[in-house]
Order: C-alpha cells, then sequence, then structure tokens
C-alpha cells in the first residue's frame, strides 16, 4: 500500500489519478458525487483516462462490479475513517511493507 502524505492542496487527488491511469480497473474512492465529478474533470484535463470514481457510501455499500476490479484508491482517507463514527479519532496506524511511500521519507506523527 502506498501512502500520499502531503499538505492540503499538495497533489495528493493529483498522484491518485495518475495511479489509477496507469492501471486498468482501479477505482479512486471519494467523499461524495461532486468530489467523483470533479475528479473524472481533473483527470480528462490531464488527458489521463480513468474508470469514474465512487463514493464512500458506494464503497461501503459495495455498489460496485468487483469482478473488474483490481485495486481502491482512497481519496482523504481521514475523512473516510471519521465517517465511519460521529466520536472523534484521535490517531491511526498503517503497516506498509512497501518501501517506497509518496511524499514520505520518514514516520510523520502529527497533533491535530
Amino acid at each position: 500500500m502506498k501512502v500520499i502524505a502531503l499538505p492540503r492542496r499538495g497533489g495528493k487527488t493529483t498522484e491518485l489519478i495518475k495511479l489509477a491511469a496507469a492501471k486498468e480497473g482501479v477505482y479512486i474512492v471519494c467523499s461524495s458525487h461532486r468530489d467523483c465529478v470533479q475528479i473524472a474533470e481533473q483527470a480528462e484535463r490531464m488527458g489521463l483516462n480513468i474508470l469514474f470514481p465512487i463514493t464512500f457510501a458506494e464503497f461501503l455499500g459495495g455498489h460496485y462490479r468487483s469482478i473488474n476490479i483490481k485495486a481502491f484508491l482512497i481519496d482523504n482517507v481521514d475523512l473516510f475513517l471519521q465517517g465511519l463514527t460521529s466520536v472523534h479519532i484521535a490517531a491511526v496506524t498503517i503497516t506498509d511493507d512497501e518501501p517506497a511511500m509518496i511524499g514520505m521519507t520518514h514516520p510523520v506523527v502529527r497533533e491535530s
């Protein structure tokens, strides 16, 4: 799993679009239908062909045909996780066995 850790408006979604365009059967999952449209339009402006993104709700509800899906790319995973509960999520960890992590050269611990 790749982790893209960049500041707000730092190019995280752009990186996801590039990853989605590089392989068949890869869907971007984002918070709303409006975001899906914006991501699809951004990919078009970049000259890249991606599958139309799906929303967090569609992802959680299984509203996709998994037979053709090779991978999911979750945009704004922090919003996704927080949307699962009304209680504040104070911290998360991630296990990443792949050595290359986009945007991270060392572990980041950030207080919010």
